[in-house]
């Protein structure tokens, strides 16, 4: 697999560019990989739990690289391991979540994008949510991952024209006044 053929640094290239890294975080995020290179080696060698993975990005902050970016090499990293699976969590995972759960798995910022106060506790909540998710519609939790993120653009699927109708940042009405 992916994980097990590259270098750091090939990895983190292959994995942003398919999640369409936006071109000044790339940059950023490249700049400063001094800080992150340690944390995604620990992904690639496995054995780690998918908190521990976080709370190792998290603990090394690099500017263009928040929970959005390196969840996605969690997720890659642990795709061949034996211990669960870390999921992707960025703006549209974790508002669905939010949603689906019914409460604020993930705190989220007006504009609703992962904060960095959530930290390795909250993934693990956030990642067996998803798996709960995958459980109850007897798919994967990785296939549960894809479709609670669904298809945006300038065609959404219903998925996230749901989302986008009923998120609203915590302590603010949605359209139906919930």
């Amino acid at each position: 697999g992916l994980a097990g053929e590259c270098q750091p640094e090939k990895f983190f290239l292959s994995v942003m560019a398919w999640g369409g890294m936006k071109v000044g975080h790339g940059i950023s995020a490249w700049a400063e990989r001094g800080n992150w290179t340690g944390a995604l080696e620990a992904a690639l060698a496995g054995g780690s739990s998918r908190a521990e993975l976080y709370r190792g990005f998290a603990a090394v902050p690099a500017t263009g690289m928040r929970a959005a970016y390196f969840t996605k090499l969690i997720h890659f990293a642990s795709a061949t391991t034996e211990a669960p699976i870390g999921y992707i969590m960025d703006q549209w995972t974790a508002k669905s979540v939010n949603l689906i759960c019914r409460r604020q798995v993930v705190t989220l910022d007006a504009a609703g994008y992962v904060l960095p106060v959530n930290d390795h506790d909250v993934y693990e909540v956030y990642c067996q949510a998803i798996d709960a998710i995958g459980r109850a519609l007897e798919i994967t939790g990785s296939q549960a991952e894809e479709r609670v993120y669904s298809r945006g653009g300038r065609q959404p699927a219903a998925w996230r024209r749901h989302v986008k109708t009923h998120w609203r940042p915590a302590g603010r009405p949605n359209r139906e006044g919930n």
